[in-house]
């Protein structure tokens, strides 16, 4: 390329490793259009990675806590959340999508954006990172890059991702720009107040072209909007699965975690899950026991062993946790709190700072609600600061709801060997949990692949007193995935039919879980935090065949047996054949009002057939089960499922 002023000759070095035409081109319009004075590129060497660290604090955009290696950071009090109102997905043909997902057109809101950060770098250094969006070496691991002014960006993306300038330079060498195929990210904070935080709120813009595989993001610094390889590249990737379904891969917002066979405790089974926020998602993926691969984003792929033998392969995006600090303790969390409490690589983001320079969140101290943390003597400090300023005891808020901590997996005592695995782990079951009070049990097995489809399309959750408006609204949120659809969501449910088509018998076993039933006289939990690890236990132990099931319409439901054991041998409690009927009792009349609320929801939707037939059987045999058995049926009620009138043959057909 044709060198530009801000070049050196460090980076012009780099850019000849690299070799790649594309590349050159983004970065010559990164450059033009953004008018930094200075060009830093990180190879992601140990003394690149120190460097962006050190100038975290050298710059003011981070500050060192008392606790070596911690460091903590605030967003503005206006930019503490994803921003869906200026997130935008810029396409030619906006036909098909869904109401929610909101478009411009691409040729408009491009000019618009760049208009927007025309010269938004102009006396500050443009940092140029490449990282890899998966294991190193996986042949389905996605490469981006990343252009940013911020060294707490720069910091966070390189505690989260793996280095991918090797990847860079292996696969992308002499990549045209006409099809380039890695992702590329333009950042900048904007103008900026003394505490190098964003001033022009009102102009943040995210802007994403998956036809171009390029995001535009300005004017923000909170990571939700600003870290490009989380949810931005999670968008992209999710466009890329479902317009190339020839590709064979999903692209999931999933845990992904190892658990022990409870029958056989050597055999270990690789879950993935999907949950919607507050639902069960990072406790059940760290639970007692498991180890833990990934806690947000999977990337699936049918690989053919050397067999010939198609196998449902997935790795974590990630290598870190961006994660959500309110209510991790000692007794809930214990593996994460020992990490936000000892000496490692750890950044803290809008909680509080106490005057003697430790942080301090919401539900650190089990048991103990806000207002107990801000009155009982010697929980908080006296004084401190937060993302709003100044703070005095007993002001509450003492730290925004939306706080984090940003911390590498390999900190964790738990973290899994497969972790880097560049050929991925083999897929055994797959979760889908949401919240709901009076309907769904535990857990139960879906009767195939495309029910098990279905049940994930039809996850719903209660709003609870931690979002605004009303409690106990439904919500639908297909795959707990519903905010990063940019694709029609009949689209991407087609693509998961086929995928579990394609692979048959090997297709993962799926399950539905809910950790929220209540008891509808009292309104209490039916169930403590713990049973989780018992209902994944249960889904473990019947993917290898040890445990038989009762058919129902809506599922397979265990034994109270089996349940009993698992109950013993995990948690050492005991469980009563009471507490068995009261959470298995199957709820006819809320399931069959469910469904209908799903049929609303893809009313009008070319759905896929196979997963429309499902729907079309499992309403009519609970039509059935409601006329001959009323609105709640007992589980002993299908000891003999298959001499009943509502049973479907179906039902047992993998």
């Amino acid at each position: 390329m044709s060198l530009h002023p801000v070049v050196d000759e460090r980076s012009q070095t780099i850019i000849g490793q690299l070799n790649c035409p594309a590349f050159n081109e983004l970065l010559l319009d990164a450059i033009e259009l953004m008018k930094p004075s200075s060009l830093y590129i990180q190879t992601s060497s140990k003394e690149e990675i120190d460097y962006a660290r050190s100038n975290a604090l050298a710059q003011g955009e981070e500050y060192q806590l008392a606790m070596p290696g911690h460091t903590y950071h605030f967003d503005s009090p206006d930019d503490q959340g994803r921003d869906k109102k200026n997130t935008l997905i810029l396409l030619d043909d906006q036909s098909g999508l869904d109401a929610d997902v909101m478009t411009r057109d691409r040729k408009e809101g491009t000019a618009h954006v760049r208009e927007i950060m025309n010269g938004c770098m102009e006396g500050k250094q443009m940092l140029v990172a490449f990282y890899c969006l998966g294991p190193v070496g996986c042949s389905f691991s996605k490469t981006a890059v990343q252009f940013t002014d911020s060294w707490y960006i720069l910091h966070s993306e390189n505690i989260l991702y793996r280095n991918g300038f090797t990847q860079m330079v292996n696969r992308h060498t002499k990549e045209a720009s006409a099809n380039r195929s890695f992702y590329a990210f333009y950042h900048s904070v904007g103008r900026t107040d003394n505490a190098h935080r964003p001033i022009d709120i009102d102009k943040r813009r995210i802007y994403i072209n998956p036809v171009e595989r390029l995001v535009y993001t300005i004017n923000n610094s909170y990571a939700g909007n600003a870290l490009a390889c989380k949810k931005l590249a999670l968008r992209l990737a999710i466009y890329d699965s479902n317009h190339h379904p020839e590709r064979n891969n999903l692209t999931e917002h999933m845990f992904l975690s190892t658990f022990a066979n409870p029958c056989i405790p050597s055999d270990k089974l690789n879950v993935c899950g999907a949950f919607p926020s507050a639902c069960g998602k990072t406790s059940t993926s760290m639970a007692p026991g498991s180890s833990i691969i990934g806690d947000d984003m999977v990337y699936m792929q049918i690989v053919d062993d050397n067999m010939g033998i198609r196998r449902c392969k997935a790795v974590n995006i990630e290598a870190g946790m961006f994660g959500i600090i309110a209510g991790v303790n000692s007794s809930d969390d214990p593996l994460i709190y020992d990490c936000l409490t000892s000496e490692r690589e750890c950044i803290f983001s809008n909680v509080l700072v106490g005057d003697d320079g430790k942080p301090y969140w919401d539900g650190m101290y089990h048991g103990k609600s806000k207002n107990d943390m801000v009155n009982e003597f010697g929980l908080l400090p006296a004084t401190g600061q937060n993302y709003k300023g100044a703070w005095t005891k007993p002001e509450l808020p003492i730290m925004h709801g939306n706080a984090r901590f940003t911390l590498n997996l390999k900190e964790l005592k738990n973290v899994s060997p497969e972790l880097d695995n560049p050929d991925g782990v083999d897929v055994d079951l797959i979760l889908y949990g949401g919240r709901d009070s009076n309907t769904c049990p535990p857990v139960y097995q879906a009767h195939n692949w495309a029910h098990g489809v279905y049940i994930g399309s039809s996850i719903e959750s209660e709003t609870t007193a931690a979002t605004l408006g009303a409690q106990g609204v439904v919500v639908s949120n297909p795959m707990a995935n519903l905010d990063f659809l940019i694709v029609p969501v009949t689209m991407y449910l087609e693509n998961h039919v086929r995928f579990g088509r394609l692979l048959g018998s090997r297709a993962p076993k799926v399950f539905g879980v809910n950790y929220f039933l209540k008891d509808p006289s009292t309104g209490e939990y039916l169930n403590s935090k713990l049973d989780k690890k018992v209902w994944v236990a249960w889904a473990c132990g019947r993917t290898r065949g040890h445990y038989r099931a009762k058919c129902t319409p809506i599922g397979w439901i265990p034994y109270y047996e089996d349940l009993q054991t698992l109950f013993r041998s995990e948690l050492g409690v005991d469980y009563t054949e009471e507490q068995y009927n009261v959470q298995f009792t199957i709820n006819v009349d809320n399931y069959i009002q469910k469904m209908v609320r799903i049929m609303k929801l893809y009313g009008g939707k070319q759905a896929p057939t196979e997963w429309v037939i499902m729907e079309c059987r499992v309403l009519r045999a609970l039509k059935k089960l409601l006329a001959e058995k009323g609105p709640a049926v007992s589980p002993s009620a299908f000891d003999n499922y298959e001499s009943q009138s509502w049973f479907d043959k179906a039902f047992t057909e993998e």
